[in-house]
């Protein structure tokens, strides 16, 4: 929208033979409009939201026009009747445009101080130099004594202004007021959430058909999702624990964040195990350097991958993909080293699984593994939580613990494997 806006200023709407055309500079700011209108119908915006965000979009044009006016009229010779008559000619198709879709009143209201300043340039001079100070506040309200002034003032292109222009003597201090030139972003139309609609009763029957328009809708795109999570079952065609792999249990679960991977390979050269983690005994070595802990991972998935070539029957319970365990902290924590996701080669969000302690309560329960993700502690989901925070909660949660962990697989191994040769 900003980029294309000087067209507005620049662009001449006026063909050879005099005919009005649409220039391109407008036409560009015609066509930001339009996709703006189309996302708010197309997402079923409130109506009063999509008002309130079509005035603020008007706002915006309104201040940045009129500030690069204001700046622009600095340059001798800017300010001239020719150059006014095509920005106004250029406004009035805006205008007219806005008032074919209903948003004229609108465009009217939040339009005014630049319409204020284009009218004043497109007023002849002869017009000009006969009006005194009183009699163009009158006329052009929407500017201030500073704007007016400025105005003025740069329009006789270094000249002196005439008597009859001089500020009246209630005016003469806020017309030297430069600070009050150019207008401000921050008196933005606010955005007011509807409360007038959107009430649903529980206890009474609900008649709204607008409510079933969109339950429908979810439940269809629910469905979708469903019946694509199936085909994509079957064209796998291999057996897989529960019928689904844990990266597809992640994702029906919403428990898998990803984000693509970082190019630069020096991101990696240094884990993110804070030293100051007291999940685990003073004696947790916690200087394991980035090799060590890939060989761990790798090692970790050929063992899967061994044991899943060589069993034929069903998988135990200790070896399911998503399980839940309880730890009791022992006097030392729990045993457990844990690592940011992001900063280790799997580039994904989420508490890792660094290091099990020998002996601890950990490494008693006989489930973890380096290269777990855990999910939830107590009840209270991980996911999406950011590292620190995610640790600390795991820090603070009692003497007993919960975990959903989610099994590192053979894909994530060998995910691994691939970026660490990168």
């Amino acid at each position: 929208m900003y980029s294309a806006l000087s067209g507005l200023l620049d662009g001449n709407p006026f063909s050879e033979r005099g005919q009005l055309r649409v220039p391109d500079g407008l036409s560009s700011t015609l066509e930001v409009l339009k996709e703006a209108l189309k996302l708010l119908t197309t997402f079923q915006v409130h109506p009063d939201i999509s008002l309130q965000l079509c005035a603020y979009l008007f706002f915006f044009i309104n201040a940045s026009l009129f500030n690069t006016l204001m700046e622009r009229g600095s340059v001798a010779g800017f300010y001239q009747w020719s150059r006014g008559v095509q920005i106004r000619a250029n406004l009035d198709m805006l205008m007219d445009w806005s008032q074919s879709i209903g948003l004229g009143d609108l465009a009217s209201e939040f339009l005014q101080k630049f319409s204020a300043a284009v009218n004043l340039l497109a007023t002849p001079k002869e017009t000009l130099l006969q009006a005194s100070w009183t009699s163009l506040r009158m006329e052009f309200a929407a500017l201030n004594p500073a704007q007016l002034h400025h105005m003025l003032r740069e329009y006789s292109a270094g000249k002196a202004c005439p008597a009859e222009w001089s500020p009246s003597p209630e005016d003469t201090e806020d017309a030297l007021r430069t600070g009050d030139i150019l207008e401000s972003f921050d008196n933005h139309p606010p955005l007011i959430l509807p409360s007038s609609t959107f009430h649903l009763e529980l206890s009474k029957p609900t008649v709204e058909p607008a409510l079933f328009q969109q339950l429908a809708r979810l439940q269809d795109f629910v469905g979708r999702l469903h019946r694509s999570e199936t085909l994509a079952g079957q064209d796998g065609g291999k057996h897989v624990p529960n019928g689904l792999s844990a990266h597809q249990k992640l994702k029906n679960l919403e428990l898998q964040n990803t984000l693509p991977r970082r190019a630069d390979t020096g991101y990696h050269k240094s884990l993110a195990l804070d030293p100051s983690c007291l999940l685990t005994p003073p004696n947790t070595p916690q200087g394991m350097d980035l090799s060590e802990l890939e060989a761990d991972l790798q090692e970790g998935a050929r063992q899967l991958r061994k044991a899943s070539e060589s069993r034929t029957g069903s998988v135990d319970e200790d070896k399911e993909e998503v399980f839940t365990v309880e730890i009791h902290r022992g006097p030392h924590g729990l045993g457990l080293a844990l690592v940011d996701g992001m900063r280790t080669p799997l580039q994904m969000y989420g508490i890792y699984v660094k290091s099990v302690v020998p002996d601890s309560p950990a490494a008693r329960c006989q489930k973890l593994r380096t290269g777990d993700r855990i999910l939830a502690v107590n009840g209270v989901s991980l996911v999406g939580m950011e590292y620190s925070v995610g640790r600390e909660l795991i820090r603070s949660s009692g003497d007993s613990l919960r975990l959903l962990v989610a099994k590192m697989d053979m894909k994530t191994g060998s995910e691994m494997s691939s970026t660490t040769k990168c």
